[in-house]
């Protein structure tokens, strides 16, 4: 089970380890929901809303590393002067173009929670073949 505290553990991986010059807030709410923000003054934020009557936090956790993923991708376009390529993919409602875009999302962000999983001495596989159907998932709603 994935408690609050592994949240916060995940914030600190990313804040201190992983990626340079972001900003996560944990805010909980009645529904799991993650959101990336492109740098504003040199500063990425992902803002995670996590439901608080959950017991396992879970769902919460695959989200924030999916958002991670956008973060990494930002880097990618950002560094290609593209910041503007990328902002057009977020705003994507679903086809083709968006389901490669979160895809390639959901794959930056397993690659992180590996990271993560071996940092914390968590047992992974099972773990990361949750993230893995939990990414399909989620995929499915960008199918038109």
């Amino acid at each position: 089970m994935i408690t609050k505290s592994t949240l916060a553990n995940a914030k600190a991986f990313f804040c201190w380890d992983a990626i340079e010059n972001l900003s996560i807030q944990l805010v909980p709410v009645q529904e799991a929901v993650a959101y990336f923000y492109p740098p504003r003054i040199n500063k990425k934020s992902i803002i995670l809303f996590y439901d608080t009557d959950e017991e396992d936090m879970e769902n919460s956790l695959f989200l924030l590393f999916h958002e991670a993923g956008h973060a990494r991708q930002w880097e990618h376009f950002a560094n290609a002067k593209k910041e503007n390529e990328f902002s057009q993919k977020m705003n994507l409602d679903m086809g083709d173009e968006k389901i490669h875009f979160e895809q390639e999302a959901w794959d930056r962000g397993k690659n992180l929670f590996i990271n993560f999983l071996k940092s914390q001495n968590f047992p992974s596989t099972e773990l990361v073949d949750k993230f893995e159907t939990f990414a399909e998932q989620s995929m499915e709603t960008y199918r038109g």
